[in-house]
């Protein structure tokens, strides 16, 4: 249980840290399942338009993941989880 609890503390603090890569998730599948409800319907300009946009999403959730990586490489004292279990970085952990 400790360790679940820890797993959502971790998701918490990620999901704080970096707010719109899961909201471009999200936003990307959701265009992806109306383009694909669309193409499925026979509306070909429509599935056409959403895929594109699809596009847009995959490509705005990338910057947001490079600006993430970015900023807390520069903020590295605000966004240490070093105390984590299963960080690469953790030397704690004893695995290496």
């Amino acid at each position: 249980m400790a360790e679940e609890l820890q797993g959502l503390e971790k998701l918490k603090y990620k999901l704080k840290a970096e707010p719109l890569v899961p909201l471009g998730c999200m936003l990307t599948a959701g265009i992806l399942v109306g383009g694909l409800v669309s193409m499925k319907r026979g509306n070909k300009v429509m599935a056409q338009k959403m895929l594109r946009a699809r596009v847009l999403a995959q490509f705005g959730t990338m910057v947001a993941i490079g600006y993430g990586a970015y900023y807390t490489a520069m903020n590295r004292e605000e966004y240490d989880d070093s105390q984590y279990v299963g960080n690469l970085g953790n030397s704690n952990t004893g695995s290496h």
